[in-house]
């Protein structure tokens, strides 16, 4: 499908007025070119990043944004941006109809919470929430060194009802949506919040399972991981492209005591 800035810039300029002023002729417009371009979280209907990025839109981007919001039924509408660079991973999302970015996002019966202005949303993950949800953890206590706003944590907690589950992360919102999603979820008894960075505050020899849900590579806390994991055989999930056993390995003989693991069936080896 043509991006609409692309197509329009066959058209003449004075095009733009006319679907404007005439919402009828606009609903069929943006439909067409937007009918599987956009997606949906909560309440809020997002256009990709480059939707209506030409200069020409600028003139009537008030009428424009009520408009578009107004064909697609929504309340509030966004523009995606890129994941920011930085350790924390913000949201860049920009609002352009509507007051706030606070969403209700409901999968598998859990519900997740928070600013999409300001947090992530992963889409990608959906398989792997659902197989951790799957998981059999009522007796296990579990690690996850990058909680987000409980993208693994919550399925852990609701579906496969670990006993405890400490969750590290340091975005500060994220941090408050996590903290919401687990009382939102009444699982916030069996959840321990550790803000901050993960390599300072992780627990060391508790975990029967790890999760390490960070792309491209969770490689800086590979350690962290390893140290977290209690005697006996415990399981460590990676969620890189590939791992390096030569580091793990060297984690796991200065563990002072004889842990075993493995790795979930995600990971890629490479020496």
């Amino acid at each position: 499908m043509v991006p609409a800035d692309q197509l329009l810039a066959y058209f003449p300029f004075t095009w733009i007025f006319p679907l404007v002023c005439n919402p009828f002729s606009f609903v069929f417009f943006v439909l067409i070119l937007y009918s599987s371009r956009w997606d949906r979280l909560g309440d809020i209907i997002i256009l990709p990043s480059t939707s209506f990025k030409d200069s020409m839109w600028n003139s009537v981007a008030e009428e424009l944004w009520s408009i578009v919001a107004k064909s697609l039924k929504a309340h509030r509408l966004a523009r995606q941006g890129p994941v920011s660079a930085t350790g924390t991973r913000d949201s860049t999302l920009q609002i352009l109809v509507g007051d706030n970015g606070w969403v209700n996002h409901r999968e598998n019966g859990i519900l997740y919470s928070f600013d999409a202005a300001k947090c992530m949303f992963s889409w990608g993950n959906l398989s792997e929430k659902l197989r951790m949800a799957r998981l059999d953890c009522k007796d296990e206590v579990v690690v996850d060194l990058f909680a987000g706003i409980g993208y693994f944590v919550l399925p852990f907690l609701v579906r496969a009802q670990a006993k405890l589950v400490y969750a590290c992360e340091w975005n500060p919102h994220a941090v408050e949506a996590l903290q919401h999603n687990l009382q939102a979820n009444f699982v916030a008894e069996r959840c321990i919040v550790l803000d901050g960075d993960n390599r300072i505050t992780a627990p060391k020899s508790v975990a029967d399972r790890v999760c390490l849900g960070l792309l491209p590579s969770s490689e800086l806390s590979w350690i962290t991981a390893v140290r977290a994991l209690s005697g006996g055989s415990t399981l460590a999930y990676m969620e890189s492209i590939y791992y390096s056993m030569s580091v793990v390995t060297e984690a796991w003989m200065g563990l002072p005591h004889q842990a075993s693991f493995r790795l979930s069936h995600q990971a890629f080896f490479k020496e």
